[in-house]
């Protein structure tokens, strides 16, 4: 049997997502893809991260680009516009410039949500300051400093649970900070001479010191997730569901093994599909899955009873992952990462018609990124699973 290649996704995939969603393409310009079109994204360096795959969520902040509008107080600090290139590729970006004066040097957006676990972010550059901080706001119970010409992390205190700096390219990293209030928060963004620590960073401005901003972006949830921009008002970027039906590729009933390579942006997930085989129900179906306590998870339903097994080896996120999955009669099988393969036996589920990519097809979203996927029509032998994810 020959081996037949897609290079077109509308060929193959049927993909939907009811908005629009930014995504950084492979000239490291952050773009917008339309509605109902997926992101093949890349990092700064230009290589392929593959098929973004995420979950609901809302941009909280009403002005996520305008840091001259009334709706972000200042203190001890002013703004201006900059002609420097932005993360878009336009000049939309912003000076935060510090104040003559001994002080807190910051934006402070207080009260825009309750008790919950949320994550924040911002893009950021280093102008003739290098140092901010990113802190969650009322109560003061997380923050982040980064050092903007090197990229590097510097203090951090409070109950963070999380903070990551990714380099979107031209100079600009992408600084998140992940926490749990326990009553209303906000976000608070400040511009640094040094890396200070206390929760209060106070120092003397000279009036003229700044860091470039762009950007910012405060949601509901323990990991972030791509920028969302607004203006005026909340905005939401819907789930991306992706599927394939398996006639559109001769799946075997019997026999079959599918081999993926990919990423998830999750650090806190017990639920994140890799994919998932169904008959359009969840009581007949294959899944791989990622559980952030007990490793890669493959479990097997047929006619509502499931069968699983676990790896243990655990996917920290911004990782990347191969597994392998590979079904027969006799046995069901899976190999992480080239790891001695887990096997598990269970009836095979009849008449699966949908190859669902990175989530159930309406839960369990992978927030990450699909690199490949390949399928052979057959149960491919254990060594073989362990050599393709090698």
């Amino acid at each position: 049997m020959g081996t037949k290649q897609f290079d077109n996704y509308a060929d193959l995939i049927t993909f939907t997502r009811a908005s629009g969603a930014t995504y950084l393409d492979s000239d490291g310009v952050l773009k917008t893809a339309s509605t109902n079109i997926p992101r093949i994204e890349y990092d700064a360096d230009g290589n392929r991260l593959g098929l973004l795959v995420e979950e609901q969520r809302t941009n909280l902040l009403t002005y996520s680009e305008d840091f001259a509008n009334a709706y972000w107080p200042k203190n001890a600090v002013t703004v201006a516009a900059s002609s420097e290139v932005d993360p878009s590729g336009g000049a939309s970006a912003y000076e935060l410039i510090e104040s003559a004066t001994n002080a807190n040097h910051l934006l402070n957006k207080a009260g825009l949500a309750g008790a919950n676990t949320y994550s924040e972010f911002i893009f950021a550059k280093a102008n003739t300051r290098s140092w901010m901080r990113l802190q969650s706001q009322s109560p003061i119970n997380s923050w982040v400093n980064v050092n903007l010409a090197t990229g590097e992390k510097g203090l951090s205190g409070g109950s963070e649970d999380s903070y990551s700096i990714q380099d979107v390219g031209n100079g600009w990293y992408k600084i998140s900070l992940s926490f749990t209030a326990t009553s209303a928060t906000g976000y608070q963004l400040f511009v640094l001479d040094s890396d200070r620590g206390g929760s209060s960073p106070s120092y003397l401005g000279d009036g003229s010191s700044s860091i470039l901003i762009y950007g910012a972006q405060f949601e509901a949830g323990s990991f972030p997730t791509s920028y969302i921009p607004t203006s005026g008002s909340t905005a939401t970027r819907a789930a991306d569901v992706a599927s394939i039906p398996t006639s559109a590729f001769g799946y075997n009933q019997s026999a079959g093994s599918v081999v993926v390579e990919a990423r998830t942006n999750n650090s806190a997930s017990t639920d994140d599909y890799v994919f998932q085989i169904d008959d359009g129900t969840n009581n007949n179906r294959y899944v791989v899955r990622l559980n952030n306590t007990s490793g890669t998870t493959t479990f097997v339903v047929n006619s509502g009873s499931a069968s699983a097994t676990n790896s243990g080896s655990v996917i920290s996120a911004g990782d990347t992952f191969k597994v392998a999955f590979a079904f027969s009669d006799s046995d069901q099988a899976v190999s992480l990462d080239g790891a001695s393969v887990q096997t598990l036996t269970s009836a095979i589920p009849s008449e699966l018609i949908t190859l669902n990519l990175g989530s159930t097809g309406t839960s369990a979203f992978l927030d990450g990124h699909i690199k490949s996927i390949k399928y052979y029509p057959r149960r491919l032998s254990n060594a073989q699973l362990q050599e393709l994810t090698q």
